[in-house]
């Protein structure tokens, strides 16, 4: 099934590529899982979103 990304989306794994920061990464993830369409066919990328979201904040937080 495909995932049918938005431009939106886009646009913010563009800006988690280039970003330079832990801080401007975790921005950009917090707007890809906001962009992204919620269907079946992107369960798992919602997934691994909050599973990089959350990894990042434990790192933060050490």
């Amino acid at each position: 099934m495909s995932a049918n990304l938005t431009p939106e989306y886009e646009k913010a794994e563009r800006r988690y590529r280039e970003a330079g920061t832990d801080e401007e990464r975790l921005d950009a993830l917090r707007e890809m899982l906001s962009a992204i369409p919620k269907h079946k066919g992107t369960e798992k990328m919602q997934a691994d979103i909050k599973r990089r979201i959350s990894q990042m904040r434990k790192d933060q937080a050490k």
